[in-house]
């Protein structure tokens, strides 16, 4: 869920975003995490592993999307979540706002 309580993506999509992005398990863990808007600390509280294991984590992310960061991450997400879609669709009109 984000930080306003109500969720991003559903888990049909997430799968769609994690198969299109070819994110690992934990990968896609580490997304869902940063969309809900928690810090490493909590990230690795969360899924059981050491701080300096989700820093290790973001690090490959990021260069296997070839990307710096958080924001551009968040919005590398979004935007292959609008790319699975048909011209008409919903998610087409977020890219028109």
């Amino acid at each position: 869920m984000g930080q306003n309580g109500r969720k991003i993506f559903s888990t049909s999509e997430w799968r769609e975003i994690e198969g299109g992005l070819s994110l690992s398990a934990r990968q896609a863990d580490i997304v869902r995490c940063i969309f809900e808007g928690m810090p490493d600390k909590e990230i690795a509280s969360k899924l059981g592993i050491a701080i300096p294991t989700v820093r290790t984590h973001l690090t490959r992310l990021f260069e296997k999307l070839n990307i710096t960061d958080r924001t551009e991450l968040m919005a590398r997400v979004v935007m292959e979540f609008r790319s699975g879609c048909p011209e008409n669709c919903p998610r087409k009109q977020l890219q028109q706002n």
